[in-house]
C-alpha cells in the first residue's frame, strides 16, 4: 500500500478531482467530469438522507459534499485531500485521513461507499478491506463499491483518454475487474451480491452538452437492458 499512498500523495494537486469535475461540469461540456457525475448520480440512488454513510477513499469529498446530505464521514489516505474535504465540505460533514478514522472510529454505518479503489489493491489487502468493513457496517447495512469493467471497449477508450491527458493509472492498477470476476470476489465474503453496469456510450454525446450525455446514457441504459457498461456498481450485503 506504501506505493500506492506515494502515488496518491504525490501526483494530484489537492483537490484536483473536485476541481476537474467542478470545472468540467461548469463548461457545459466534458466527458471526463461527465463520467464521474453519471457515476455519483446512480451510487447516489441507494443512500437515503437518515443513512449513518461513510465514504472510504473519498479523495477529496466530492461525492459527500456535492451529492448527499451534510451527514457523512469521509477517510482517505492522502492528507492534502482531507485537508481540501474539510476547508470545501466539512461542517456537519466529517473528513478524517485513514489513521485517525481507524484510531477514533465508533460508528456502525447503515451504507459504505467505496468508489474507484478495489482496482488498486493486491488480494492481501482486498481482504483486509473486507475484515475492516465487517467491524464498520451495522447488521443490516449494505456496501456500495464502483470499479471499472475492464472489457475489450472499456481499454481502447482508457488508451485514447491518456492521448487528451487524463492521469495514467497504469503503475497502481492491479485488478481488472469484470462482472463476472467481481462476482467471484464478492460472493465468498458476503452472502447477498447484486451487481450493475452503468455509464455507457451514450455518455459521450457529452463532448456536445453534458445534459445531453446523461439523457443518451440513460436512453441507451434502456436500450441495452442494463447489459454494457463501463463502470461496474456492486451492492452488498452480509
Amino acid at each position: 500500500m506504501s506505493n500506492n499512498e506515494d502515488f496518491w500523495n504525490n501526483n494530484f494537486e489537492k483537490g484536483y478531482y473536485d476541481k476537474l469535475i467542478l470545472n468540467g461540469l461548469a463548461s457545459g461540456r466534458s466527458l471526463q467530469a461527465n463520467w464521474h457525475n453519471c457515476t455519483y448520480l446512480n451510487v447516489k440512488k441507494y443512500i437515503s438522507s437518515n443513512d449513518r454513510h461513510l465514504d472510504y477513499a473519498c479523495g477529496s469529498g466530492t461525492f459527500i459534499g456535492r451529492y448527499l446530505y451534510n451527514n457523512s464521514i469521509g477517510t482517505d489516505i492522502s492528507e492534502n485531500q482531507i485537508e481540501y474535504a474539510v476547508e470545501n465540505f466539512g461542517g456537519k460533514n466529517k473528513f478524517y485521513k485513514i489513521s485517525e478514522f481507524e484510531k477514533n472510529n465508533m460508528t456502525k454505518y447503515d451504507v459504505i461507499t467505496i468508489l474507484g479503489l478495489i482496482e488498486f489493491l493486491d488480494e492481501d489487502d482486498l481482504l483486509k478491506l473486507f475484515q475492516n468493513l465487517d467491524h464498520l457496517i451495522d447488521t443490516d447495512g449494505k456496501i456500495i463499491i464502483t470499479t471499472p469493467n475492464f472489457s475489450k471497449i472499456f481499454i481502447l477508450v482508457q488508451k485514447i483518454s491518456k492521448v487528451f491527458g487524463v492521469k495514467n493509472y497504469d503503475s497502481v492498477t492491479i485488478n481488472k475487474f469484470n462482472k463476472k470476476s467481481l462476482s467471484k470476489i464478492l460472493e465468498k465474503k458476503y452472502s447477498e451480491v447484486k451487481i450493475k453496469k452503468i455509464v455507457n456510450p451514450g455518455l459521450f454525446a457529452s463532448v456536445v452538452n453534458n445534459k445531453l450525455g446523461l439523457f443518451a446514457e440513460n436512453i441507451f441504459k434502456h436500450v441495452l437492458f442494463h447489459k454494457f457498461g463501463f463502470i461496474l456498481l456492486a451492492i452488498v450485503k452480509k
